[in-house]
């Protein structure tokens, strides 16, 4: 800003700088330069004075350069705060002492309006929390994830050295979870393997089997969606046997118990829905034999049987 004399210039800063607090100093660096035909004007010692002894410490610090000049008529002197745009001031009396004590006063004044300056605010992400229920209403139910009570299982199963050198069939189980982390299980299952044909001499013999029984597992997590498990079983199994072709023909059918022991794979696919795959071994406690009087036994199983499935499983909470 440009004033005709130093007179107004000091009244109009007085007036302003009294409408706020005692002027505050902030930490500021002063900066005073002098043109060669100023020597008149203060040097950056004189000038702080003139601005006032004290301070405050609760504004940021600031750059403060003033440059004092001689012109044709007088002197004049800019201010700059903080890199900011330069004010002038401009008095046509012969001596500087009037200019520098309004250049001290436009100085205190742009620093008080610094140090009023609201800090900036910085806002949170809206991330508000939901609001609170409202005086006597009851809070929002959280919903717990469902627990697993048990499952559901369909399969198809081959068996090694049961019935047959190999048999297929089909299996199905139901069972239940034993614990809240769902490591144990109990169940019931069941097993069908059709008759197989076997062509001996001038004769066929057909074996089948069916039962079923219990069967008890541990489970081991693996990651989100995958279960591993060893299990035991032991089933009760009816043996049936029937000869055509010969000179007699016969049917017979016995009860045998075995136990199994078998690893299985499950992992989940959708919801409730997951498939596994399973590997044993079966053990027949007693040994059912199958003999044709010409011909002598047509039925003989191996010590151990080999025990293999794949299916679908469906959990139920």
């Amino acid at each position: 800003m440009e004033l005709d004399g130093v007179r107004a210039a000091v009244a109009a800063t007085t007036v302003v700088v009294a409408t706020f607090v005692p002027a505050r100093l902030a930490r500021a660096d002063v900066h005073v330069e002098r043109s060669a035909s100023a020597g008149s004007c203060p040097d950056p010692e004189e000038f702080v004075r003139l601005m006032g002894a004290g301070g405050t410490d609760d504004v940021e610090s600031s750059d403060i350069t003033v440059r004092f000049e001689r012109t044709t008529e007088g002197f004049r002197s800019s201010v700059r705060v903080s890199g900011g745009p330069p004010r002038s001031l401009v008095d046509d009396a012969p001596s500087c002492d009037g200019l520098a004590e309004a250049t001290a006063l436009a100085v205190k004044l742009a620093l008080d309006l610094e140090a009023a300056r609201p800090p900036a605010v910085v806002r949170p992400p809206d991330t508000a929390p939901p609001p609170a229920p409202a005086d006597g209403a009851p809070a929002p139910a959280v919903r717990a994830r469902p627990r697993t009570l048990g499952e559901l299982s369909l399969s198809g199963v081959v068996a090694l050295g049961l019935a047959s050198p190999v048999a297929a069939g089909v299996r199905a189980g139901a069972a239940v979870v034993l614990d809240r982390q769902a490591h144990w299980t109990l169940g019931l299952g069941g097993m069908v393997l059709p008759a197989q044909s076997t062509d001996i001499a001038e004769g066929t013999v057909d074996v089948s089997v069916q039962g079923g029984g219990l069967e008890g597992c541990g489970r081991a997590p693996i990651g989100r969606s995958v279960l591993l498990a060893l299990c035991a079983r032991a089933e009760g199994l009816r043996i049936a046997g029937a000869s055509r072709g010969f000179e007699r023909t016969d049917r017979q059918a016995r009860a045998s118990l075995t136990g199994t022991l078998l690893g299985r794979a499950r992992a989940t696919v959708a919801g409730p829905v997951a498939v596994f795959a399973e590997l044993g071994v079966t053990v027949p406690f007693v040994r059912q034999r199958f003999a044709i009087d010409t011909l002598g036994l047509v039925y003989d199983p191996p010590p151990a049987a080999g025990a293999t499935g794949i299916g679908v499983a469906i959990d139920f909470e």
